[in-house]
């Protein structure tokens, strides 16, 4: 017995890229690429902190190297960066890869998810149930799923408290946010977010929608004055690792990485749920108007996303993926977990 709790301690030692030489340990450090910058939440709330719990659960034999900004790989090319080594650890949104991730993306719907929290443990379940969503994964080693706070409608002239509202307002927007729009009634107009400021300030849209987060981030906040909580729509992202990284390491490494990585969706949520509360708090401060819609016109938003959702499962069907079975699976957990 002895001797096989040897060949185990030597064959981790060599894994690892232990000096024989010198006798000292040599710490394997992982590059994790994120295209966010410092100040972002997830990077200090969720990612440096499960940096540093692995990095102390392993006595210094791991550690992470974090390459901010998109420095090290373009959000596009985030998941290949993965595959193919660039990056030992990376994170993004799915759409980011559109295409990439067709059957995981029920929980992008317009509609579908009301908070990061929801649709995290939604999405992990759905995941765990449908061989379909691992096999979209398959080309690495996935460590967390999670999902970003809903999108919001923020206005400058007019409060939206109905449908009839917002009925050919026009809204600016990232894509995922355009097909809740134009089911809703709105217009939506596509652009960057650099440029959502100066179409705010010189009335070329009438406001935007977009998660709390991003309003936060980029100020937006100083050009609009009302926020109707729609919830109307959330990203899903991943956190994987390259398989030939993930292969190298020995099973306890592994064990511990696992620990850790599967604290992210909570941590995740929580997070980016804290920079939310503390954007609506700073509107809030400057007097803005914050209004969430009653159960029976949540209701009647959510019920405009029906035609996507239908589109969308006829979509899935048509690659041999099960649609139908997914979306009706994504609504009883949302609505049991609501």
């Amino acid at each position: 017995m002895r001797s096989v709790k040897l060949l185990a301690i030597a064959s981790a030692i060599l894994l690892l890229g232990f000096s024989q030489a010198s006798g000292a340990p040599k710490a394997v450090k992982l590059s994790f690429a994120l295209a966010l910058p410092a100040k972002a939440a997830p990077y200090h709330g969720v990612f440096v902190p499960w940096a540093k719990e692995i990095e102390q659960r392993t006595n210094g034999l791991v550690k992470t190297e974090f390459y901010l900004s998109a420095t090290l790989v373009k959000p596009r090319d985030a998941y290949r960066g993965v595959v193919k080594g660039i990056a030992d650890v990376s994170y993004i949104r799915h759409s980011t890869t559109p295409g990439r991730f067709p059957l995981i993306s029920v929980l992008e719907l317009p509609f579908m998810a009301p908070s990061s929290e929801v649709g995290a443990r939604v999405l992990n379940e759905l995941y765990d149930k449908f061989p379909e969503m691992q096999a979209e994964h398959d080309d690495v080693h996935l460590l967390a799923l999670g999902c970003g706070v809903p999108i919001e409608l923020h206005t400058v002239k007019k409060p939206a408290r109905s449908l009839e509202d917002i009925k050919g307002m026009k809204i600016a927007t990232s894509k995922s946010g355009a097909v809740a729009l134009e089911g809703a009634g709105a217009v939506p107009v596509v652009m960057i977010a650099p440029d959502f400021y100066g179409a705010l300030e010189k009335g070329v849209v009438d406001g935007l929608a977009i998660p709390y987060g991003a309003l936060g981030g980029w100020k937006l906040y100083e050009v609009t004055n009302y926020h109707t909580n729609a919830h109307m729509g959330v990203a899903t992202y991943w956190v994987a690792m390259n398989k030939g990284t993930w292969n190298k390491l020995p099973a306890d490494i592994q064990k511990i990485i696992t620990e850790v990585s599967d604290k992210i969706p909570t941590t995740f949520s929580s997070a980016i749920t804290d920079e939310m509360n503390r954007t609506i708090g700073k509107v809030k401060k400057l007097g803005h108007e914050i209004i969430d819609l009653p159960s029976e016109e949540m209701t009647r938003w959510r019920a405009t996303a029906k035609p996507a959702w239908e589109k969308w499962v006829k979509d899935m069907e048509a690659k041999g993926l099960p649609g139908r079975a997914a979306l009706d699976e994504a609504v009883r957990l949302v609505n049991k977990y609501r």
